[in-house]
This record gives C-alpha cells, sequence and structure tokens, in this order.
C-alpha cells in the first residue's frame, strides 16, 4: 500500500480503561497498512488506567502511536475534560505526513475494513475541493452487551426521538450513497476528513464542550459538503447506565445551547420544544384552574401530554422491535425525562453554572 496516503486515527478519552483496549484492538487489525496510519490518544486527565492500558497494548504493535495527557498542554481551567481542547491538540500534534484525518471515538469497535473504506471514499473526490469530510452514522455495538445496554443504546440513536437526525438515524440515508450530501450537520465519531481544511478552523476552546456541532455549522457556512460512506462500519458502545445517559443527553445540550449563542442563526428544533414543555408544565395546574372560565374542557390542557404518550409509546415498539426485550418499557418514563434533561441544561447554561458531568 506504499501509494496510499498516511493518515492519522485519533481518539480521544476520559476513564476509558474498560473500553480503550478492545478500541485499539481492532485499530490495530486494520487491513490498511500499518506503516501508514498513525494512533494518537489524547487522554483527559484520566482518573483511571486509561492511558496505561492504551500504552500496553500499542507497545506490542509496529505502529506509530502517541499518548497524550490533555492536562500537560493547558493550565487554570476547572474542567477536568475540555474536549474542543483535546481535539485541538491532536490536529497540533498530527504527524506532518498525514493528509487525512480519521476520527473514531474511544469505546468503538471498528470493522477491519473501517479505514480503507473511508480512505477509498474520500479519494474519490480529490479533485473536489469543497468535499472536506466523508463520514457513516455509528452503528449499535450489540456484542456482548446486556439488554438494558441495549435498550438505552437503541433509545439514544432512535429515529423519532432523534427527529430522523441522520447522525443516528442511518435509513433514509440510503439514497445518498457516494453522493454528495448537503446537511447541517454530523456527528465525526465514523470520519475521515482532510487535515489542510480542519486545520483552518480548528475547533472553538472557549465553548469547552462544544465540538462537532458548532465547527460543523461554520464549515457548512463556507460551502464544504461531506459524502457518505456506507461501507464503513464502527459500533458503538455508549449507554451502559442511566447515569450515562444523563451525562450525554446534557453534553449534547449544553453543546446545542452554545452554539446557539454564538451563532444567533443557528437553530435547533429542540431548544423551543424542550423550554416550551417545561414552562407549559409549570403553568398547568393554572390552566387546568382556569378551564372553566376559559370555556375549555378540564382536559383539553392536557393534550400535549396526550401526545407525548403516544410519542413515547411509538418509541418504545421502534425500541422493542430490535431489542426483543421487555426492558423497553423504560424508554417509556424516558421520553418524559429527557426533555428534562435538556431543559435543565439549558438553563446551566444560561445561568453558567459549571458543572463537570464527565466526573
Amino acid at each position: 500500500m506504499s501509494k496510499f496516503d498516511f493518515i492519522t486515527i485519533w481518539i480521544i478519552a476520559r476513564n476509558e480503561g474498560k473500553a480503550i483496549w478492545q478500541t485499539i484492538k481492532y485499530l490495530l487489525e486494520q487491513i490498511y497498512s500499518h506503516d501508514k496510519f498513525e494512533i494518537i490518544l489524547v487522554d483527559g486527565n484520566s482518573t483511571d488506567n486509561t492511558r496505561q492500558v492504551a500504552a500496553e497494548i500499542l507497545s506490542k504493535w509496529n505502529v506509530k502511536y502517541k499518548i497524550l495527557n490533555e492536562a500537560n498542554f493547558r493550565s487554570g481551567y476547572w474542567f477536568n475534560f475540555w474536549p474542543c481542547f483535546a481535539r485541538n491538540v491532536i490536529i497540533n500534534n498530527s504527524s506532518k505526513q498525514a493528509k487525512y484525518i480519521a476520527w473514531i471515538d474511544a469505546d468503538c469497535r471498528a470493522d477491519e475494513n473501517w479505514l480503507l473504506n473511508l480512505y477509498k471514499c474520500i479519494k474519490k473526490f480529490k479533485d473536489n475541493e469543497k468535499i472536506v469530510w466523508v463520514w457513516w452514522p455509528r452503528l449499535v455495538e450489540t456484542n456482548k452487551v446486556t439488554k438494558k445496554e441495549l435498550v438505552l443504546n437503541y433509545y439514544f440513536t432512535s429515529c423519532i426521538v432523534s427527529l430522523g437526525n441522520p447522525a443516528f438515524c442511518s435509513s433514509w440515508l440510503d439514497k445518498c450513497k457516494n453522493k454528495i450530501c448537503e446537511m447541517m450537520s454530523l456527528a465525526w465519531y465514523n470520519s475521515i476528513y482532510k487535515k489542510d481544511i480542519i486545520q483552518k478552523y480548528m475547533y472553538d476552546e472557549k465553548l469547552v464542550v462544544t465540538d462537532d456541532v458548532e465547527i460543523n455549522y461554520r464549515i457548512t457556512k463556507d460551502g464544504y459538503k461531506f459524502v457518505l460512506c456506507p461501507d464503513a462500519k464502527i459500533y458503538h458502545r455508549e449507554e451502559e447506565s442511566f447515569c450515562d445517559f444523563v451525562r450525554n443527553m446534557m453534553r449534547y445540550w449544553i453543546n446545542i445551547w452554545n452554539a446557539i449563542r454564538k451563532h444567533k442563526s443557528f437553530i435547533r428544533l429542540y431548544v423551543p420544544i424542550a423550554v416550551w414543555y417545561f414552562l407549559y408544565t409549570i403553568s398547568l395546574p393554572v390552566l387546568i384552574y382556569f378551564s372553566d372560565k376559559l370555556s375549555w374542557n378540564v382536559y383539553t390542557p392536557l393534550i400535549p401530554y396526550t401526545i407525548l404518550w403516544i410519542l413515547a409509546l411509538a418509541v418504545f415498539i421502534e425500541n422493542f422491535r430490535k431489542t426483543k426485550s421487555l426492558w423497553s418499557l423504560l424508554v417509556i418514563p424516558l421520553v418524559y425525562f429527557h426533555l428534562f434533561v435538556y431543559w435543565l441544561g439549558v438553563m446551566l447554561n444560561l445561568l453558567r453554572i459549571k458543572w463537570d458531568f464527565r466526573k
């Protein structure tokens, strides 16, 4: 594969000692020549053995690698893990040989052809200056996971809950295979992009946790596009517990709200829905009390909750069809709690409350 370009594979992690060995193991089994890629892990000052585990497995293979502690590159910040900064550390420390950077999360299992397929896909558009990255949604990890984990992960990637977000729902993307597509944003945990382009933008470190959402907005505003690569398969295991789900939802919501605050034209439907539902809940007793005076049926103010119940039921059916488990009943109250967590993320951000949800 001497004619193939050199690629940097990046990983950011914090307290992933239990999962990082598997992620790296599958990267080391890639059929892409080992002298044509490097692995850079930036660790968010973990309190477990993440760096040690990664070093132990990487040192046994003939592959270039770097294991960096994010804390050694910054000072004076309260946040234990600063993802925007960590990603910039990787970009700045990527080999000068690298023309592309591929991204995988610290809790993923990559197909052995993953890197090769991403590379082949982006090379098809090498003469198109506006193609900056190649991407495909993550697949849910079903190997050696409990039914409860499976339910949580399928809920997290629900087409209904995400309102068809292509980062999680790939069914309608089939028509875009190997074509140029325009979307507002995408998650980068299964992607490859041109290094020289991403170096022009970099992550906004002032936003702390806002990563792909905000930088995607800036890149696409300048006319850059991406190509879908369905052959690039990564199996993602993220939601191991209810607490993991809450942390991820809080992080996602803070991401969205930070982007809205920075870019006034940046809009996501989730914001008004979550805020409206919370305010409506607070005012519900008053609405019911004044139903007679407003010539309403006493049940009329409950209509939004009836709609939400129907939505929750649809999510349950979607989840049960995928998992075949009664654990899927968990998603019904989760739909309601989901809205509350989103609202809480908005409030914390508005009040500028510092909460390190990565502890």
